[in-house]
């Protein structure tokens, strides 16, 4: 039901936006040019950990100041630059994914110049590779269209998708069968589930609304409203972690359901885009990467990929006349993971292996 671009940008063209805002404010290309630039033909791209260089050419002497600023931080400030600049930029303490390195420039008439360049940083960590050893095969339920798959003290439950067939249930382990079910009003696309402090909050695809329920008995309590698409949704204990489909990785307020922050998901080589069902255990955010047989898995606290877990084998055996792999669970009662897809007849209980 998801119709989203999949190619992956790894690496996007260097878009610089010339302005000028003062009293004499001036849109002419030619007058940032003569003053300060980045003196890079292309976009920045560096690994994780690196020191990148930034050369800095300067073209006039009446330059009261420079502002090397990142994203929404100031980096460093020059007063009086008279000779070109190179600049050693760490990035150790800077996020992987996009950022936007921006040189600002005020002349002594006042005059106020703005140029902006694109950083990528890339994951420095190749991903391990670890397969899933299946412990048992568990039936599943057919008409489930697999969103959202989650433990808490043992008891599995599960939200499904698709217009008129959405719902959230509470599911026998050893037969698949519902114990309990709510079903959602028919303009609702299910997604993703998390279960925290008691309450059971399910997203929406489209549909911009948080559904909060008692775990006890699945009666609603509440809503939130939120923009965007949702997709996958966890939690760390105390932030709702919530994915949109892209490279990034929402931590909301389970009171609120503001957004706190944002990680980018990244590896050596680019974003990691279509996050779709999680699960997190120990600092590790897993995903599932909506149309393969692939889990990654990610460090919560940098967005770098640690580890893929490739599930094709599941796949081939459990899919059925089903739907792409999707669902992803831990239950701490067994210390076992439990992987299903859209409308598969199993359940896999597994765990996982680092391979050499």
């Amino acid at each position: 039901m998801k119709n989203l671009n999949l190619k992956l940008l790894y690496l996007l063209s260097i878009n610089i936006i010339l302005s000028a805002c003062s009293g004499d404010k001036t849109n002419s290309d030619s007058n940032v040019l003569e003053t300060a630039v980045f003196n890079l033909e292309t976009s920045v791209t560096v690994k994780s950990g690196e020191v990148k260089s930034i050369p800095i050419a300067i073209k006039k002497q009446n330059i009261k100041s420079l502002q090397l600023s990142i994203d929404d931080s100031t980096i460093t400030t020059w007063s009086n630059p008279k000779n070109n600049i190179s600049y050693n930029l760490e990035t150790k303490n800077i996020g992987v994914g996009e950022h936007t390195l921006y040189l600002n420039i005020l002349l002594n008439d006042g005059k106020q110049y703005t140029e902006n360049m694109q950083l990528v940083v890339l994951s420095e960590l190749v991903p391990q590779k670890w397969n899933p050893i299946i412990k048992s095969v568990l039936p599943h339920n057919t008409s489930s269209f697999t969103q959202g798959l989650e433990f808490s003290n043992g008891e599995l439950f599960e939200s499904t998708g698709n217009f008129g067939q959405s719902y959230i249930a509470k599911v026998e382990l050893q037969t698949g069968n519902h114990l309990q079910k709510v079903d959602l009003e028919q303009q609702y696309f299910g997604e993703g589930i998390s279960i925290l402090n008691g309450e059971i909050f399910q997203i929406t695809w489209q549909q911009n609304k948080c559904f909060v329920y008692k775990q006890s008995d699945i009666t609603k309590l509440r809503e939130f409203n939120y923009t965007g698409e949702g997709w996958g949704l966890c939690n760390d204990g105390e932030n709702l972690i919530m994915s949109d489909g892209t490279e990034k990785l929402f931590f909301r307020n389970p009171k609120t359901f503001a957004v706190e922050r944002t990680i980018q998901v990244y590896n050596n080589i680019g974003p990691v885009r279509e996050l779709n069902e999680l699960e997190f255990l120990d600092g590790k955010i897993y995903a599932n990467v909506w149309r393969t047989n692939i889990i990654v898995v990610i460090d919560a606290a940098t967005g770098k990929v640690l580890a893929e877990i490739n599930a094709e084998e599941l796949e081939k055996s459990g899919r059925g006349n089903g739907d792409v792999l999707n669902g992803i669970a831990y239950n701490s009662k067994t210390n076992l993971w439990y992987l299903a897809g859209k409308n598969w007849p199993k359940l896999f209980e597994v765990s996982f292996e680092n391979l050499p």
